[in-house]
C-alpha cells in the first residue's frame, strides 16, 4: 500500500458502517470511530497496546500519520519523523471476521486485512 495523497479536512468517514474499526488518538485531531473500546490511558506505547488488546485471530495494522502542508496516512511508516507519528490502529476482532466471513481461517483473514487497508486509504481520499 502506498501512502497516498494528502487531504486538509478534517471529514474522515465518521458514523460511516464498516468493516473494522480505526481508533485515533492525536493532541490536535479527533477522527476515527467513536465506537472501538480502546482506552489508550492503559498503556505506555502503541507496542504494549498491541500486544494486550489484539488477541491471535484478530487483525490490525498500525496507522501512520504524516502532519505536512495537509494530512496523510498509511499502515507503513513515513521517512518523516518531525512530521510524522503512529496516531492510532486499524482492527477487526475475531467474532467480526466471523459474522463477516462465516468463519475464520487464513483466507478470510487476508480479506479482512484487505477490508482495513482500504479503509485507512480512504482516509487519503476525503
Amino acid at each position: 500500500m502506498g501512502h497516498g495523497k494528502a487531504i486538509t479536512n478534517k471529514h474522515f468517514l465518521k458514523g460511516a458502517k464498516m468493516f473494522g474499526k480505526i481508533a485515533f488518538w492525536h493532541k490536535r485531531y479527533s477522527f476515527g470511530d467513536d465506537d472501538h473500546g480502546i482506552d489508550y490511558h492503559k498503556y505506555r506505547s502503541f507496542n504494549e497496546m498491541a500486544e494486550k488488546e489484539f488477541g491471535e485471530n484478530d487483525v490490525w495494522r498500525p496507522i501512520y500519520m504524516l502532519d505536512h502542508s495537509g494530512l496523510c496516512f498509511s499502515t507503513l511508516p513515513f521517512s518523516d519523523p518531525w512530521d510524522s507519528v503512529q496516531a492510532g490502529f486499524a482492527f477487526a476482532r475475531e467474532d467480526e471476521i466471523k459474522r463477516y466471513f462465516k468463519g475464520i481461517d487464513k483466507a478470510s483473514k487476508l480479506k479482512a486485512e484487505a477490508l482495513l487497508l482500504d479503509r485507512v486509504d480512504e482516509l487519503n481520499k476525503k
